[in-house]
């Protein structure tokens, strides 16, 4: 029989809205959608805290080892403090890669980041985005995040450099663990400006490619 199952992995710039498309797709589908729930099934089946990974998320090779330099030591668990010295780079990026591989043996789902679609290049059904923005709409989408603590104070060289960090640290993990360039054209099938289409456009694009490449209906 046939395999019916479909991939969507998004990569993309910080600010650029790649997880509200990637939301809105799986909403329009009706399939799962992975961001940071890849962090709590890598802790579930590791036996790991999520915490250690939200702290290590998307992040190079070297930084873990630093990931606990200047934080209180009463707020590090034992169980975190004894994977930090157990748990090497490589290790980490193994396990989250086999979270990503477990979600995707249960059915058709949505990936954003976390070399998704690096560690799902065999899959034949898959479809691989990258979405980037504009720097003024980048700036204004980070200035209303709420998640952000006092976004909307910041100056507009504040909130650049906070996404030139945030693109490097993404960018130097892409790079490391998948041998590819992050961002770069070649690495992705669509590549897709949400400042030119918006982010409704976004995923009226990807729909369309979705449903026409994997014989999908809606």
């Amino acid at each position: 029989m046939q395999n019916k199952n479909y991939f969507i992995t998004i990569g993309r710039q910080f600010g650029a809205g790649g997880v509200t498309v990637g939301r809105n797709l799986a909403r329009r589908f009706g399939i799962p959608f992975y961001d940071k729930q890849i962090l709590s099934l890598a802790s579930k089946e590791s036996g790991i805290s999520r915490e250690f990974f939200e702290r290590n998320d998307e992040s190079p090779a070297g930084v873990k080892a630093r990931s606990f330099l200047g934080i209180n030591l009463n707020s590090i668990s034992i169980s975190d403090f004894f994977s930090a010295s157990i748990v090497d780079d490589s290790e980490l990026f193994r396990i989250q890669s086999d979270a990503v591989r477990n979600a995707a043996a249960f059915g058709s789902a949505i990936f954003v980041g976390r070399c998704a679609d690096y560690i799902l290049r065999n899959e034949k059904r898959c479809l691989n985005v990258f979405i980037s923005a504009d720097m003024s709409d980048r700036i204004g989408r980070i200035r209303s995040d709420k998640r952000i603590k006092d976004a909307d104070t910041k100056s507009d060289e504040e909130i650049k450099e906070l996404l030139f960090k945030a693109d490097k640290k993404r960018a130097n993990y892409y790079d490391y663990y998948s041998f590819r360039k992050w961002g770069a054209a070649r690495n992705y099938d669509l590549c897709v400006s949400s400042s030119k289409f918006g982010i409704e456009g976004c995923v009226e694009i990807i729909s369309r490619i979705v449903e026409t490449r994997f014989n999908v209906n809606i």
